[in-house]
């Protein structure tokens, strides 16, 4: 089993936190997102103003989260183009040895 790294990240206005990682791939993974989270806070921190620090970090969960059934639709739609793709060269490809016997 391997040893796990921990290290700490800071979200938003909150006290660090934090997080084990098993590789340096992991741990980066954690580290670009807390980036992005944070760009977000930032920017969002000051167009609503208005808002609590709560209501800020809920439009942010919200965002990631259609952000990635986004990307899942996405996925699903390219594995079943790809499947089709397969499926056409497939049926191409017994034809033509098919037409030269």
């Amino acid at each position: 089993m391997s040893q796990q790294k921990e290290f700490n990240l800071r979200i938003a206005d909150l006290a660090p936190m934090s997080f084990k990682a098993s590789t340096a791939e992991e741990e980066k993974s954690w580290r670009d997102a807390s980036e992005l989270v944070n760009q977000l806070w930032t920017s969002w921190s000051r167009r609503f103003a208005d808002k609590a620090p709560k209501e800020i970090l809920a439009m942010i969960a919200l965002r990631f989260a259609q952000a990635f059934v986004v990307n899942g639709a996405t996925e699903r739609e390219t594995v079943a183009t790809l499947h089709e793709l397969e499926e056409t060269l497939d049926r191409l490809l017994v034809d033509d040895v098919v037409g030269q016997k």
